[in-house]
């Protein structure tokens, strides 16, 4: 089974720092495993583990558990935005 380990991003309304969670989510062969029911027109998947994301404290135990549990993992490391500090004297220059 395929998962991937990311560290989610900071949310545009988010004005403090971001979250230091690492995920594990399940649903990246999703698309591949989908199903229309016939008689309701519902939308199904045969991964059961479709809509499970799992959180850690670091990336390193993200990776243990996927290794104990015999996953492949897609790691996906985050991109860092560079902080230029100013003072608020700085926007009238």
């Amino acid at each position: 089974m395929q998962v991937r380990i990311y560290q989610l991003s900071k949310l545009p309304t988010q004005s403090g720092p971001t979250s230091k969670l690492w995920t594990v989510d399940f649903s990246c062969e999703e698309k591949k495993n989908r199903f229309i029911d016939t008689t309701l027109g519902w939308t199904g998947t045969t991964n059961p583990y479709a809509s499970t994301k799992i959180y850690f404290k670091n990336k390193l135990s993200a990776i243990k558990f996927c290794l104990n549990n015999y996953l492949n993992y897609e790691l996906i490391t985050p991109k860092r935005r560079k902080l230029i500090v100013k003072s608020y004297t700085e926007n009238f220059k």
